[in-house]
C-alpha cells in the first residue's frame, strides 16, 4: 500500500513554486482521474498515475522548467521506495515523468498511465486557467513588460501550441473530448483578444 500521508508531506514541504506549485498538481491529478475512470481501461495502475501526478513538477522549484521532467525523475527513486511503491511500479512512475514535459521534444509516453499524465498536464494549460496560469508565469519570471499589444496574443497563443504538433499532441480518446471546450474557449478568447488590440490600434493612429 503506496503511504500517501508520507508523500503528502514531501510535496507541501517542497513544492513552493509559484506556477507548478499544489493548485496544479491537484488539478493534473485529478483530470489523471477523470481521464482514466472515463477511459475504464483495467490495466491501469491507478498507485503509478496518482503518484506520477502528485511528483511530475516535483523538481521545478530547483531545477526550473526546461529539464524538470528529466531532473525529477533523477532524484525522487529514494522516495518511491519509502512510499513503499514496488519496484516495477518505480519504474512505471519515472516514465510516466520523464515523458510529460512538453518543453523538450521527442518525448513521447508509451505506457497508458505517462499518455494520461501528459495529457492532463497539457489540459491544465489551456483553458482559462492556462490563460491565468500563462499571465501569472510572465509576472513571476518579470518576462511583461507593460506591453499587451506587444506580448499578449503571443502569450496566450503559446499555451495553444503546447498542445499542438506529433509530440505534443492530446493523445487518449478522453482527453480529446474534455479539451474540446477548453480549446473552443480558448481560441475565443484570442480572437477576442486580437479584435480588441487592433480596434485599439486603429484609433491610435488618430493621435
Amino acid at each position: 500500500m503506496v503511504d500517501y500521508e508520507r508523500l503528502n508531506a514531501f510535496l507541501q514541504k517542497n513544492q513552493i513554486h509559484h506556477v507548478t506549485g499544489m493548485d496544479h498538481i491537484k488539478r493534473v491529478h485529478d483530470i489523471c482521474l477523470k481521464i482514466a475512470k472515463k477511459t475504464n481501461n483495467a490495466n491501469i495502475d491507478y498507485d503509478v498515475l496518482r503518484v506520477a501526478a502528485y511528483l511530475h513538477d516535483c523538481a521545478v522549484p530547483v531545477s526550473g522548467s526546461l529539464n524538470h521532467h528529466e531532473k525529477a525523475a533523477q532524484t525522487i527513486g529514494n522516495l518511491l521506495e519509502e512510499i513503499g511503491l514496488p519496484p516495477e511500479k518505480q519504474t512505471r512512475v519515472l516514465e510516466a515523468i520523464r515523458t510529460h514535459s512538453r518543453q523538450k521534444k521527442g518525448l513521447v509516453p508509451e505506457t497508458l498511465e505517462a499518455q494520461i499524465l501528459k495529457d492532463a498536464d497539457g489540459i491544465d494549460g489551456i483553458g482559462a486557467v492556462g490563460i491565468l496560469r500563462a499571465v501569472l508565469r510572465s509576472y513571476g519570471n518579470q518576462s511583461y513588460d507593460g506591453d499587451v499589444n506587444k506580448n499578449g496574443v503571443k502569450l496566450v497563443n503559446s499555451r495553444m501550441l503546447n498542445i499542438q504538433g506529433s509530440d505534443n499532441a492530446i493523445s487518449t480518446e478522453v482527453g480529446k473530448r474534455m479539451a474540446e471546450e477548453k480549446i473552443r474557449f480558448h481560441q475565443l478568447f484570442m480572437k477576442t483578444l486580437e479584435e480588441e488590440l487592433t480596434e485599439t490600434n486603429e484609433e491610435g493612429k488618430e493621435l
